[in-house]
């Protein structure tokens, strides 16, 4: 369900997540403070691993 799956991606990149859904999609929106925590965010989605 959403709210395990947000919890989970809440514990992994250590930052807010929120999951909106709009019809049979939606959007996954991921916070980030600064530069760095961006660059660490792109860094984990890319390689798969948590940043």
């Amino acid at each position: 369900d959403d709210a395990a799956a947000i919890d989970a991606l809440t514990r992994q990149f250590g930052t807010k997540v929120e999951v909106r859904r709009q019809g049979s999609g939606g959007y996954l929106r991921i916070d980030f403070y600064d530069d760095e925590q961006l660059n660490e965010l792109i860094q984990g989605l890319m390689s798969g691993e948590s940043a």
